[in-house]
């Protein structure tokens, strides 16, 4: 499964033709993998990362 893997998905496309090809962040969560949000997670500050456990 490379980079491209999800690229022909209609909402993938639509957002490639509309805006450039630069995916909004709720976009790209979308087709990332949990380890892939867990990763993106943990690259967080932590006052960002208190509001998520706070708020969701």
């Amino acid at each position: 499964m490379g980079p491209f893997y999800n690229s022909n998905k209609p909402f993938i496309k639509h957002h490639n033709e509309k805006y450039d090809g630069k995916l909004h962040i709720w976009v790209a969560t979308e087709i990332m993998s949990f380890g892939m949000l867990s990763k993106l997670y943990s690259n967080l500050i932590p006052e960002d990362k208190s509001f998520i456990k706070a708020n969701f």
